[in-house]
């Protein structure tokens, strides 16, 4: 599968569920195709939220403007360079990790939680997160106790080892702050034990 014209169409929405299966199936193991994945969604996201602002079409029509006479070629160059923003932005921003342990947070009283499950037949969960958080609390239910490692795709390189509660749950905290909406979903496994792999598909939608 050619890494780029791929996750294109994964960004778009445009494979089957066969070629999402093994797509994913590869972000899991290449970092670098899991971050290409992400600048991609990122830059998609931005340029959304600029129409959502109305303030894209204002940029084009500023161009248009200056260049009545290549109107076609000033707005594929605007557009061009809003996204190249977009990349320089997420090449220089925090590449750490969202998803911590929930030990390692401050939780508060109004910490959002959300119980992730696969349902068959179903679209994925959407998160709806007040524009207020920081974090969120995230829980799936596993097979048994023990360590289960834990990684959020799309993400930074790396996950965490985490064990259930006494309620059967398995309970971690994603950093909210500055993850752009989207689609994502929790790789979930027994340590050691990736053949095992749960996925748990979630919408984030924090509010602005």
């Amino acid at each position: 599968m050619n890494d780029a014209p791929a996750a294109a169409r994964y960004v778009a929405g445009r494979m089957s569920e066969a070629e999402i299966a093994e797509f994913e199936s590869q972000m899991l193991s290449r970092p670098d195709l899991a971050a290409d994945v992400n600048v991609r969604q990122r830059m998609k996201a931005g340029l959304q939220v600029l129409e959502e602002r109305q303030e894209l079409s204002e940029i084009i029509a500023g161009v248009a403007n200056r260049r009545r006479r290549l109107l076609a070629l000033a707005a594929g160059i605007a557009v061009a360079a809003i996204s190249a923003s977009l990349v320089v932005w997420y090449q220089r921003g925090d590449r750490t990790s969202h998803l911590l342990a929930i030990d390692a947070i401050d939780q508060g009283e109004n910490t959002p939680s959300f119980l992730l499950a696969t349902i068959r037949g179903s679209g994925p969960p959407v998160i709806d997160i007040p524009a207020n958080a920081e974090y969120v609390e995230l829980r799936v239910m596993v097979d048994g106790p023990g360590g289960y490692d834990v990684r959020l795709v799309p993400d930074a390189p790396g996950g965490i080892t985490s064990a259930p509660g006494t309620d059967g749950l398995l309970t971690v905290a994603l950093h909210v702050a500055g993850l752009e909406n989207g689609a994502y979903y929790l790789s979930v496994w027994p340590a050691g034990k990736p053949e095992n792999e749960q996925r748990y598909p979630f919408e984030l939608a924090r509010r602005r």
